[in-house]
């Protein structure tokens, strides 16, 4: 298949160019290249060819948070999963750069430049929220970077992934890794529970005596019958979940002693992973393009900001409950939000997508997995239309087909990307 056919089908529309002079002269500014913003201008770019788009990126490389936990239990080389943004740019430009703030139709780099759009799509991601947790916020840790260095949250792909995976390698065979999820919303809700899968599944191969300890604030957690059923299942009693009222609840974190305090006594972790509360990332708070919850309220039928008119939001940083915080369902926002800058831009009545699509791979080992598709109507209220959750009791063969369609649906939406 096709790059363009790939776009074409992962945003379920037919993108026609739009040639008005107005739209032939307007300046599109994208804030983030992950999945959703590096969607999003592919897609303007087919809408608008003469349209002047620019992508800010801080980073040079993307790493996909996707398939990281391969990468953690070492069934997978960390270069993997990065991707370069030189092959991606396709009359698009790439400018790697902080942005610190959007003020009068201007994205403000930290580096001094002033970039002006017409309209703007802000897809930043999160970013963590420390100051909740004893031991590992700023008022109670004055060496906190350090504090958190050797606390890795490991939550998006790259470095700290692999520091986590160097723990994991490190910890005696009779060793515990915690894992401590965080409150809802958050990026990717059935990931920590993915991660105690696949930590497990190592252990059963390098740690035979190891064990998980799942430290949860939550009461209940996505997916969860399905993580249960099949965590007895491969794992017997080598993962352990704590809910917040049975003990789950963390009050205190001490990284020099290794030691995790909850409401009912301490825990020893040879290996701590801490993934702290999210919030839309920084650009968002200081654009103004968030409220109380720390999130960013949209339009979903346009993905247009409640707090800003003509800055668009999708991916992470967007309010879309229930849709959930994915790359499927950030992708599908994009394309949602091409087409309605596409139509203020060029001023025609263009069809907008009216459905986000979602699909997330829950993997219990590397070649068993587990899939949930969700639709979700975007007028005239977001609401879900349909969820469909892989039933228990699934034949392995079938479950071995769901990994294989999910590493086959990475491989295809990396290379239509970033290729």
């Amino acid at each position: 298949m096709q790059r363009r056919q790939i776009l074409k089908l992962c945003s379920g529309v037919a993108v026609l160019p739009l040639l008005s002079a107005y739209a032939a002269a307007a300046k599109i500014v994208i804030i983030g290249g992950g999945f959703g913003g590096l969607f999003a201008a592919r897609t303007l770019r087919q809408y608008l060819p003469a349209a002047k788009i620019t992508l800010v990126e801080q980073q040079h490389y993307y790493y996909s948070a996707p398939y990281s936990h391969f990468v953690l239990i070492g069934a997978r080389p960390p270069n993997s999963l990065r991707y370069a943004y030189d092959a991606a740019a396709e009359n698009i430009d790439i400018v790697h750069a902080t942005a610190e703030t959007i003020e009068n139709n201007q994205v403000h780099l930290a580096e001094g430049r002033k970039l002006p759009f017409d309209c703007a799509i802000v897809s930043p991601g999160i970013e963590f929220d420390y100051s909740g947790m004893s031991g590992m916020n700023d008022a109670d840790n004055q060496n906190n970077a350090t504090t958190r260095q050797q606390i890795p949250h490991a939550y998006r792909g790259g470095k700290q992934v692999q520091q986590l995976a160097q723990q994991l390698q490190a910890m005696p065979d009779n060793g515990v890794f915690i894992i401590i999820p965080p409150p809802t919303p958050y990026r990717c809700s059935p990931a920590p529970y993915e991660r105690a899968a696949l930590v497990a599944h190592y252990m059963e191969q390098h740690k035979p005596r190891g064990k998980v300890l799942i430290l949860d604030p939550k009461e209940q957690f996505a997916q969860q019958t399905l993580f249960s059923d099949w965590w007895n299942s491969y794992y017997r009693q080598r993962i352990e979940w704590l809910s917040g009222e049975g003990g789950g609840r963390v009050e205190h974190i001490d990284a020099a002693t290794k030691t995790v305090h909850t409401e009912f006594g301490e825990e020893y972790g040879d290996v701590i992973n801490y993934i702290p509360p999210q919030r839309a990332a920084t650009i968002a708070q200081h654009a103004g393009l968030t409220d109380s919850s720390g999130w960013c309220p949209v339009n979903p039928a346009t993905m247009e900001s409640q707090q800003q008119k003509g800055i668009y939001i999708i991916g992470d940083a967007a309010a879309l409950a229930p849709a959930p915080k994915s790359a499927s369902c950030a992708m599908s926002a994009a394309a949602v939000a091409a087409a309605a800058v596409a139509r203020v831009l060029s001023g025609r009545e263009i069809p907008l997508p009216d459905i986000l699509e979602s699909i997330c791979f829950s993997h219990i080992t590397p070649n068993i997995a587990f899939s949930e598709q969700g639709s979700y109507f975007t007028t005239p209220t977001l609401r879900r239309e349909q969820v469909n959750l892989t039933p228990r009791h699934t034949a392995k063969e079938t479950l071995q087909n769901i990994a294989a369609t999910g590493r086959v649906w990475h491989q295809q939406t990396t290379a239509a990307l970033f290729e």
